[in-house]
């Protein structure tokens, strides 16, 4: 029987406008069932509406969360009824939850709007969480200590969630930013406790409500420390001797004030992140990959700069250990401080890169600084020092002001972005980049546009740029339309335009395009184009295929659709095909998932492209195929098989991570390489075997 919870205010906050989380008398014990007396005094949250079908209306289903707290740890208890058509695949820790009953619990622990925490459980366990950055975004790859037990009943589902204070930055105040969210996978119906409007996602944390009560923060209570061991044996390319070698690694977090935590690594070991997904490069641009390592994800909304995530970053924390290839490089050690505050954020970081047989050592250095201008703005800095390749003489500086107002107009959100960078390196000298973003992500007409100026000097050493020597800018416009049944609809027009500042490189091209996204997330996409384009410099698109120099035109056109993860078999496809430099390109891309279950499930991917250009004709095949087996919550394996034909490299990986209790983890990973062409005779190897222990004080 659950007790009747009551809404309390200690006298602490009795004054406070917002719900007040009460005190717990006793920690409740874990398992899934919030059934002990300790519940009876806590906050109920009780009162949700539909975001989807019908914002505003009452749900279909009742959802109960109630929340403790004592001086190490936030409690949530989860009661969600429902009438047996309930969807509960994954089990898995990390696990995509988008096909999946769940229930997201967001935290914006300084309450400034900027940066915060999402944390996600299904009826199985499952635990997912995210890092929250520039007021909404999310990093999926962020990873805290975290335990949540849960119990499916006759009525529905209940669970039991305790999150470590100490894992959540940024708390200088009693007044956090809070929401809840229940999604229902079969109906696609999302209830929510605040912020109604249906076009912005529940982590957009100027749109979350308020939560007081909640302690501050004791610095002696907030000192994690993780020592992990790993025995690693490894077989370099081409293969030969084996080496084995036993190494420690030390991570050490602290707290030093409510709103300060500093990081600590020595000897630093990325053993446990995941493999790169295999991409063959078919454009005359950089890749770009996301940082999956848990020390750069740390607090790495702070350093985010100007909106900025994929091009002309001043600062990505791939360059530091990690190759082009995406070979790791050992660090010596690393330093990280951050601060979190309603008015004030910034944070210092230092690396030390040690010597590999393509670099130098390098001594890496980050610095940034926001603060608030006005209630809806936010203007900072950020610096850079030192090269990964080792080299004296490479700075990165840069400024930038943020606007982020949801209430123009009404409830309309108006989003700008200004930045101006400089670097300077021996080689290049130094240049300059500028940036103007401006959005407007509202149901009805809807828009963005960007406009950057990239001169031929920019190289941030520790950034990330795809071309300089550039003016550039895209955008879109459309029109967001919701039906009834909570199916997006926008056709639109996007744009794309670059032109050479010292030269006469250009690239122009405009298309029409219809998405179409249904409540349960199946969608589709359809878009036609035309576009002009001057080559200054021929490049190699693969290897003994080169397209020249000259002057082109194109026109083409690609479609795209997929079923919902919801599905016990799922799938997607995208057919591509068009005038390519000349010639012609078709592409094809599709994807199957089928899970029966929460116990396994599988996936096969595979893309095909045909190049008929005047330098010769090409095919390159990239195929996937991954098995993932999850026992319980807390173990899961993977396997993973990748290959390409233009490497003509088979790659595969086992990964299983054994979770003791949180915190406490075993991690083993087999890596394989083999060369298709020699008869998959094994290239190289990387097997570890990895155990790290967390110490809370």
């Amino acid at each position: 029987m659950i007790p009747r919870a009551r809404v309390t205010r200690p006298f602490a906050c009795a004054a406070a406008l917002a719900p007040c989380i009460a005190a717990a008398q006793a920690a409740p014990v874990l398992d899934g069932r919030p059934d002990e007396s300790a519940w009876a005094d806590a906050l109920l949250v009780d009162e949700f509406r539909q975001i989807v079908p019908v914002p505003g209306e009452p749900p279909t289903l009742v959802t109960q969360i109630r929340l403790l707290h004592d001086d190490r740890r936030l409690y949530v208890a989860i009661v969600a009824f429902d009438d047996g058509k309930r969807i509960a695949r994954q089990q898995a820790r990390d696990a995509g939850l988008d096909g999946d009953d769940h229930v997201s619990i967001v935290f914006d622990p300084s309450g400034a709007g900027r940066n915060g925490y999402v944390f996600r459980v299904n009826a199985n366990g499952a635990q997912q969480d995210a890092l929250i950055f520039d007021g909404a975004e999310e990093r999926a790859e962020w990873d805290a200590i975290w335990d949540a037990r849960t119990t499916v009943t006759d009525n529905g589902w209940t669970a039991e969630l305790a999150i470590p204070l100490a894992a959540l930055s940024g708390a200088d105040t009693t007044q956090w930013g809070f929401n809840v969210e229940r999604y229902r996978a079969a109906s696609g119906e999302r209830m929510r406790w605040y912020g109604l409007q249906p076009e912005r996602g529940v982590t957009s944390l100027r749109d979350a409500g308020r939560l007081s009560g909640l302690p501050a923060f004791s610095s002696t209570q907030d000192l994690r420390l993780r020592l992990a061991m790993r025995l690693e044996q490894q077989r370099p390319p081409p293969a030969g001797d084996s080496e084995t070698q036993l190494e420690p690694s030390l991570d050490l977090f602290w707290r030093a004030r409510p709103d300060t935590t500093a990081t600590l690594t020595l000897n630093t070991d990325f053993a446990e992140a995941e493999v790169d997904e295999r991409v063959v490069n078919l454009s005359r641009f950089p890749l770009f990959l996301p940082e999956k390592r848990e020390f750069f994800l740390q607090d790495a909304g702070v350093f985010s700069f100007g909106g900025l995530q994929e091009n002309v970053l001043p600062f990505f924390s791939r360059r530091i250990g990690l190759t082009e290839a995406g070979v790791p490089v050992d660090l010596t050690g690393g330093l990280k401080v951050t601060h979190e505050s309603q008015r004030l954020e910034g944070g210092l970081l230092y690396t030390r890169v040690e010597e590999s047989p393509t670099t130098q050592a390098a001594d890496l250095a980050v610095a940034r600084i926001a603060t608030r201008a006005g209630d809806h703005g936010r203007l900072g800095a950020i610096g850079t020092w030192g090269n990964p390749e080792g080299t004296d003489g490479s700075h990165t500086w840069g400024i930038d002001w943020q606007y982020r107002n949801p209430q123009v107009a009404g409830n309309h959100a108006l989003e700008i972005d200004a930045w101006s960078q400089g670097t300077t390196n021996a080689a290049t000298g130094t240049g300059y980049a500028h940036g103007l973003a401006l959005g407007w992500p509202n149901l009805g007409v809807t828009g963005n546009l960007m406009l950057t100026r990239i001169d031929s000097a920019y190289a941030p050493a520790l950034g990330f740029v795809e071309e300089t020597g550039i003016d550039a800018g895209f955008g879109e416009i459309g029109y967001w339309w919701r039906t009834a049944a909570g199916t997006d609809v926008n056709p639109g027009i996007d744009w794309e335009w670059r032109e050479g500042i010292d030269d006469a490189r250009r690239m122009r091209s405009i298309g029409p395009e219809l998405v179409i996204e249904t409540a349960v997330g199946s969608f589709y996409y359809v878009t036609a184009y035309t576009s002009d384009e001057r080559l200054v410099e021929s490049f190699e698109i693969l290897p003994g295929l080169v397209i020249p120099a000259g002057d082109y035109s194109s026109q083409g056109g690609m479609i795209e659709i997929g079923s919902g993860s919801n599905r016990t078999l799922s799938g997607s496809l995208w057919l591509s095909s068009g005038d390519y430099y000349g010639g012609e390109r078709h592409d094809v891309a599709a994807g199957l998932g089928f899970r029966p279950s929460a116990l396994w499930g599988l996936s096969l991917s595979g893309e095909y492209t045909y190049l008929d250009l005047p330098a010769g004709q090409a095919q390159v095949h990239v195929a996937a195929f991954a098995v993932d087996v999850t026992p319980t919550p807390r173990l899961a394996g993977n396997l993973l098989v990748q290959w390409d034909d233009v490497s003509e490299e088979v790659g595969t990986s086992l990964r299983v991570r054994w979770t003791l209790a949180p915190g406490k983890d075993v991690f083993l990973s087999l890596n394989r390489l083999f060369l298709r062409d020699r008869d998959f005779a094994m290239e190289a190897e990387l097997n570890s075997l990895k155990v790290a222990w967390n110490w809370q004080w």
